[in-house]
């Protein structure tokens, strides 16, 4: 056997892989200042440890504003709950469509710039005083949007000198008043502006009467105002206080 394995020769050993040896990893200690503080344990029965409130985790849009959802409302469902007869109903429906007359108009004073609506008009209202191009958009607006609601029988513009007459209609049973843009002048000083308006209850339903927009202030069923601006905001008022909403 070991004239054989003279033969054979020497054996042949494997090469060995090297391997660089690996410096273990040392965890420095967190910086006490740095470290987060722990929570203190609770209590064994269950109430919450001197110090910390326990925040209500229901919905996190009543943890946010401290309130409960089911308070807020927004203008459509506020004029909704307000309606209690067929009178009130069409008042609402009026209302809501002020409402998005505002929201446009508030639109368009945000994007006054960009839009092309800065500057004047070259035209004179009732008063003499010159018109903005957003004067003419406004009272545009407020104008399509209370004669398409069928609530109207007569409405009143201060960019207009006459009245205008809304199509016949058997729900029609209110006259509005407005200013559509007040402060126009103010537009390029972005100064504050806003919208006035005024309802009154007409004589006759259906029938339009312009001596039904030369009531009293007393006789009003409804009026408000909307503020333009970073923020829009309306406040309106139907009797027995005002109510406002942005």
């Amino acid at each position: 056997a070991l004239r054989v394995a003279a033969a054979a020769g020497p054996r042949k050993s494997r090469p060995r892989r090297l391997t660089r040896a690996r410096k273990p990893y040392v965890l420095a200690p967190p910086d006490r200042a740095l470290a987060a503080p722990r929570a203190p344990a609770m209590a064994s029965n269950g109430e919450t440890p001197a110090g910390l409130t326990r925040k209500s985790s229901r919905n996190q849009l009543e943890d946010a504003l401290e309130v409960e959802v089911n308070d807020l409302q927004t203008l459509g469902t506020f004029i909704i709950n307000t309606a209690k007869d067929e009178d009130t109903s069409d008042l609402s429906i009026l209302i809501q469509s002020i409402g998005t007359s505002c929201k446009y108009i508030a639109n368009c004073v945000r994007k006054l710039g960009l839009a092309k609506l800065a500057g004047k008009a070259g035209t004179e209202n009732v008063q003499g005083e010159e018109q903005m191009k957003l004067d003419l958009v406004a009272h545009e607006v407020f104008s399509r949007g209370l004669a398409n609601s069928g609530r109207c029988t007569v409405m009143v513009s201060e960019e207009v000198e006459e009245t205008i007459s809304c199509a016949p209609s058997p729900h029609g049973r209110y006259v509005c008043v407005y200013d559509p843009l007040d402060g126009s002048s103010n537009i390029d000083c972005s100064v504050s502006i806003g919208s006035i308006f005024g309802i009154y209850k007409a004589k006759q339903r259906g029938v339009c009467d312009d001596a039904d927009a030369l009531q009293p202030g007393k006789d009003m069923v409804a009026a408000g105002y909307a503020l333009y601006g970073s923020a829009c905001n309306l406040v309106l008022t139907i009797g027995g206080g005002g109510d406002g909403v942005t």
